[in-house]
């Protein structure tokens, strides 16, 4: 039973229906005592926008700014609660993050920023709560979950594992057990393209399994194996995405590890 498996993927590439496929298949199984559990590493963060901006479908965060207020007091609550885990002063860590706001989006208004979904999650995420809380406050969140829901689990489930959706950062990879790349089939890449520091683990796999698709060449996914095992997990392989005639995702496998050969995923 994997305790814990993590999902690496560039945006768009299925990670979170592939962690819901798994969950359901996996009650579907005969096998009995056992539970999986869909979490990630950045939902503390993505629960608080969302209830900054109202609960809104994930189809109508894509290509469209908001208005985030963080001077709202649910802001700074959540602030406070981060700056808690962080060991940090609220007022200084509340300041930091209006600093780096105030450099990257329009200010529209008191503490309102205009800004698209993503782009607040990255910066929030990374240049506020990587860079300035710390590398680990996103894997010492989510470690808490876990602990939180396993010491809550049914007793009759004797194993409890955990599917994590958003596996972007060497420290995040190593947090997991296990880990699984997803890519899509028509978004092939040759290159890096500068964008974010959170996408360049996930732009590195693409690259690997579009020199494998394309070239036949697996050089590159074994140097990704690699580095995901210096980082502390054990990497099972790679999948591709695709969608049938009805619209509906599905997974193949691209590259599959041999030495986890046993364990299937789709």
């Amino acid at each position: 039973m994997i305790s814990t498996l993590g999902i690496i993927g560039e945006p768009g590439t299925g990670k979170d229906s592939l962690a819901e496929n798994l969950i359901k298949e996996h009650r579907q199984s005969p096998r009995v005592g056992t539970n999986l559990t869909h979490m990630k590493f950045a939902r503390p963060l993505q629960s608080f926008l969302a209830e900054v901006v109202g609960n809104i479908e994930y189809s109508q965060k894509e290509g469209i700014n908001f208005d985030f207020d963080m001077g709202s007091e649910v802001a700074q609550n959540w602030v406070d609660s981060v700056s808690a885990v962080a060991g940090k002063d609220f007022t200084w860590s509340y300041q930091q993050l209006l600093n780096i706001l105030d450099k990257k989006f329009e200010r529209k208004y008191d503490y309102v920023y205009v800004a698209h979904w993503r782009d607040m999650l990255k910066a929030i995420g990374t240049e506020w709560g990587r860079n300035i809380m710390g590398p680990d406050i996103w894997v010492d969140h989510l470690g808490e979950a876990i602990q939180f829901d396993t010491a809550s689990s049914p007793h009759w489930f004797v194993n409890h594992g955990y599917v994590i959706s958003d596996a972007r950062f060497a420290n995040e990879v190593g947090f997991v057990d296990y880990c699984v790349g997803v890519v899509r089939e028509d978004r092939p890449r040759f290159y890096y393209d500068g964008s974010h520091e959170s996408e360049h683990i996930n732009q590195t796999l693409n690259i690997a399994a579009t020199n494998l698709m394309v070239m036949g060449s697996d050089i590159l996914i074994e140097m990704f194996r690699d580095n995901v095992e210096y980082w502390g997990s054990k990497f099972l392989g790679v999948l591709v995405s695709r969608k049938d005639a009805m619209g509906k995702i599905y997974f193949e496998e691209v590259w599959w590890n041999n030495e986890f050969r046993s364990i299937r995923l789709s």
